[in-house]
């Protein structure tokens, strides 16, 4: 069964939020490993935008990733030049940790 691993970031001062989304969509999320490891293998990304209570966007992301394995599996990108690019946000990622899914609602029926 897959799990769900959260990190967590904010951005730097300064920085652009919607540039930031575009980033991630168009160059980070291509550049993750996904092939197997020896921990196991990502099997889909989602980047998801907190909102203020005003129902504004904050500077504050979730990067969610599906992951087929153990729960110690990380986010891992090859790719140095996107890393940098990555870090010129100024936003580290911090592991919130793994997830297991233990209840659903609705519940999905035979018919689907």
């Amino acid at each position: 069964m897959g799990l769900k691993i959260v990190y967590r970031t904010t951005l730097g001062e300064g920085q652009d939020g919607d540039a930031f989304e575009a980033f991630m969509r168009e160059r980070y999320f291509p550049a993750v490993r996904k092939g197997p490891t020896r921990v196991g293998q990502v099997l889909g990304l989602e980047l998801w935008r907190g909102l203020a209570d005003t129902h504004e966007s904050t500077d504050t992301f979730l990067v969610v990733m599906d992951f087929s394995g153990l729960s110690t599996g990380k986010l891992h990108v090859d790719d140095d030049e996107v890393e940098r690019a990555f870090e010129a946000f100024g936003a580290p990622l911090e592991r919130v940790g793994a997830f297991s899914e233990k209840g659903v609602w609705p519940e999905a029926t035979a018919e689907e």
